[in-house]
C-alpha cells in the first residue's frame, strides 16, 4: 500500500487479535506515531472497530508529513497482538508534472531521475471519484499509476497537435501557443489513457478490432469493416474518451486507411 506524504488518510485498516488469534471486537485502542525517527505520540484520532476484529483510523495530513512513519496499535484488554505498521511515504511534486521521490523534494539535482506527465495523481483521484469503472485505478499500486501517467502522457506528446510550444525549451506539448496552462482537456485524456494502460489492454488486439469504415453525421450512417484500424488506435491511443479528448487539438490531418492482410 502505497501513500503520500502530507497528505491524510481516510480509514487505514488494521486487526486487532487476542494472542490465541481470536479477533478482538470491543474494547479501547489506542494508536501511536513516530516520524522519522522522533519521539513516539497518540494519533490524534481514536481507531473504531468496523467489524469482525478489523479496526480503522484516521491518519491526518500533518501525522503524514515524514519520510518514514511508524505506527503502532494497543488494546487497552490486556490479552493482544501488538499491530505495527512501517510506511515510507512518495511525495508528488508540486507543480502538477513532475514526480521525484520524497527524500529529492526541493534538492533535485542534475543526477536526480525525473519524469514529466500532464496532472497529478491527486487530481486524478478526484476525476475518477466522479467516473465509473475504475477499479483497476483504484487498486493500483502508487508507482503503477506514475507509470501508467508516465506512459499516457509520451503516447499523448507523440500527436500532431496544432500550433507551437508556449516555449520551445519545455519537455512536454503543453501549453501551447498564448497558453501558460496545461488545457484541462489534456490533463483528462491523460487520466483515461492512464486507466486503460492499467488494464490488461493488449495493443495488438485492439488494432485487429472492428473498425468503423465511414461516418455520415446527418445520415447518421455508420459502415462497420473488420478490415479497418480505428482512427485513435491508428494514432497509438488505445482509449475513446483519451481521443474525443484530444482530437480538438490536433492539427487537419490526412486520413490513413490502414487493414489487416490475412
Amino acid at each position: 500500500m502505497d501513500f503520500e506524504k502530507g497528505v491524510a488518510v481516510q480509514g487505514f485498516p488494521f486487526e486487532m487479535i487476542t494472542k490465541g488469534g481470536d479477533p478482538i471486537t470491543s474494547g479501547i485502542v489506542s494508536g501511536y506515531i513516530t516520524k522519522d525517527g522522533g519521539t513516539q505520540e497518540s494519533i490524534s484520532m481514536v481507531p473504531v472497530h468496523e467489524g469482525n476484529g478489523q479496526w480503522s483510523v484516521n491518519i491526518s495530513a500533518a501525522e503524514m508529513n515524514a519520510d518514514i512513519i511508524g505506527l503502532l496499535f494497543l488494546h487497552d484488554g490486556g490479552n493482544f497482538v501488538p499491530q505495527h505498521f512501517t510506511i515510507k511515504t512518495l511525495v508528488e511534486a508540486e507543480g502538477a508534472t513532475t514526480y521525484v521521490p520524497a527524500t529529492a523534494v526541493g534538492v533535485v539535482t542534475e543526477d536526480d531521475l525525473v519524469w514529466l506527465y500532464y496532472g497529478t495523481q491527486s487530481r486524478a483521484n478526484v476525476y475518477f471519484s466522479k467516473r465509473l469503472k475504475t477499479q483497476v485505478w483504484d487498486s493500483a499500486l502508487y508507482n503503477d499509476r506514475e507509470a501508467a501517467l508516465i506512459m499516457a502522457t509520451r503516447k499523448i506528446d507523440r500527436l500532431n497537435f496544432a500550433g507551437n510550444k508556449h516555449e520551445s525549451t519545455q519537455d512536454l506539448q503543453f501549453p501551447r501557443g498564448d497558453d501558460v496552462e496545461v488545457p484541462v482537456e489534456i490533463e483528462y485524456a491523460t487520466y483515461e489513457l492512464a486507466l486503460v494502460l492499467l488494464g490488461d489492454y493488449d495493443e495488438n488486439q485492439e488494432i485487429t478490432s472492428l473498425g468503423v469504415l465511414t461516418e455520415a453525421y446527418s445520415g447518421v450512417r455508420t459502415t462497420y469493416d473488420g478490415t479497418y484500424v480505428n482512427e485513435h488506435i491508428r494514432a497509438g491511443i488505445p482509449s475513446v474518451e483519451a481521443w474525443d479528448f484530444l482530437r480538438p487539438f490536433l492539427r487537419d490531418h490526412v486520413q490513413v486507411r490502414l487493414s489487416r492482410v490475412s
